[in-house]
């Protein structure tokens, strides 16, 4: 029994005796690119966000006119004429894009 015992004392601090740190490990770091904004409009308003350079963007957006106080009728406002938008952009660098539509 002290044989086992020693035994399972021996293995467990050579096992422990090879593992290091987490503030040990040498990892390379990545920068992150802070993002404000995930998109470049948010509920139809432009942000401060371009698109990377080299990168397209086809966006389809759309309103709908119909009030929403002409009840069932209408159904609240989504059965009737809406504002329908297309646009294609273009990022030319990092920091300046082209947008159509």
């Amino acid at each position: 029994m002290k044989v086992k015992l020693l035994v399972f004392i021996y293995v467990l601090t050579t096992v422990f005796s090879f593992a290091q740190p987490k503030w040990k490990q040498t990892e390379s770091v990545k920068e992150v690119k802070l993002e404000l904004f995930h998109a470049t409009q948010t509920a139809n308003f432009p942000t401060t966000e371009s698109l990377d350079e080299g990168s397209w963007m086809y966006e389809i957006s759309h309103r709908f006119s119909t009030p929403i106080n002409d009840g069932i009728d209408a159904l609240y406002g989504f059965d009737g004429p809406a504002r329908i938008r297309f646009s294609l952009g273009y990022g030319i660098t990092d920091d300046l894009m082209v947008n159509f539509g």
